[in-house]
């Protein structure tokens, strides 16, 4: 289930990347933070992006992270949004494919294509309230945007102006901006966004290829069914499952008791609510279990004294039971099946 807010996890390891060309380590960042990056999902909350950010902020001083640290964007930087972009006819099919397609890269905001007289404004909305960190936010994405298209996308065109929501930086700063832009920048502004002229927004792009950007678009739809299914409000089964599997996982002491508290409710309240939905809490329970038991049996890194404790069994007797009824082995059995199918792979290997 991925936040309702979020955004690519890449985009927060070159804010990190950064920190660390600055002199700030990785750990130095995350002592300070209650945060868990989960290495196998694509994607950081935007609470979490705020929080690692402000402690960036603060470790490197630097006010104007997200301006600086965009200028060092990468092919790689938007995946699939991005190497769409080298491939499209023009910047017009570009921002079009991006509006449908946004979403792969974060949900933090948005872009529309407004009309100003016979210009046009490429707009990006952002969602987040934080003032610091929304600064920090659209600069970051308007730099990114102004970079790529002049170094790989190879347009090297200036847009007319800049548009920026928040109030000018201090004077000193000001001319880093028009060196990074190369145009004049403007604050206090109606939207955020780069104005660009109507043969700016249409002039063929010189790498435009259309059988790869036709591919490249069909990956990216799929992708983008992927992450609305991931969008789907979980169940209150699955709900109880993922706190319980926390717990399991981790080696707290779970319970009903335990989870009702989580989810603010009574026992009997959630008794009713799993009911409603055919499922019971001690199979929940029995069923992470051993979905953890044969994970670290499996791993061979604790004893089997150690597992029943993390499961939560007062003795490793209990335990053996339990793993008898769940799987109809013992722990013994189970390890030398485990060892001949392992041996058995080898050999056709």
């Amino acid at each position: 289930m991925v936040a309702a807010h979020f955004t690519s996890r890449h985009a927060v390891e070159e804010y990190i990347n950064y920190a660390i060309q600055k002199g700030v380590s990785r750990a130095q960042i995350f002592e300070q933070v209650d945060v868990h990056i989960d290495e196998a999902s694509d994607y950081v909350s935007a609470q979490q992006l705020s929080q690692i950010l402000q402690v960036i902020i603060e470790l490197t001083g630097d006010q104007y992270i997200g301006m600086r640290h965009a200028t060092q964007v990468q092919a790689n930087t938007y995946d699939i949004l991005g190497y769409l972009a080298v491939n499209c006819e023009n910047l017009k099919q570009t921002m079009e494919l991006v509006i449908q397609y946004e979403s792969l890269a974060g949900t933090l905001g948005y872009t529309q294509i407004l009309p100003q007289g016979e210009n046009w404004l490429i707009s990006w909305q952002c969602v987040l309230t934080d003032p610091q960190i929304k600064r920090h936010t659209l600069e970051s994405v308007i730099t990114s945007w102004t970079v790529y298209t002049q170094e790989l996308v190879r347009l090297n065109e200036v847009a007319l102006q800049v548009w920026f929501e928040h109030k000018a930086p201090e004077q000193s700063a000001l001319a880093e901006y028009e060196a990074i832009f190369r145009c004049p920048v403007l604050f206090e502004q109606p939207d955020t966004g780069i104005l660009v002229s109507q043969e700016q927004f249409t002039k063929p792009f010189p790498q435009a290829n259309a059988a790869l950007r036709t591919t490249l678009e069909q990956h990216a739809a799929a992708n983008l069914a992927t992450l609305q299914a991931q969008h789907k409000p979980l169940s209150f089964t699955e709900q109880v499952i993922r706190l319980v599997r926390s717990d399991v996982k981790a080696g707290r002491p779970t319970s009903k008791k335990v989870i009702a508290d989580k989810l603010n409710i009574s026992e009997r309240t959630l008794h009713r609510h799993l009911e409603k939905e055919e499922s019971r809490f001690i199979d929940i329970l029995d069923d992470i279990r051993l979905e953890v038991a044969l994970s670290l049996l499996q791993l061979n890194t604790k004893t089997t004294q150690q597992i029943a404790e993390q499961l939560g069994f007062d003795e490793v007797r209990s335990f053996y039971r339990a793993f008898k009824i769940w799987t109809g082995l013992t722990t013994g059995e189970y390890l030398k099946k485990l060892s001949a199918s392992y041996k058995n792979y080898k050999a056709e290997d």
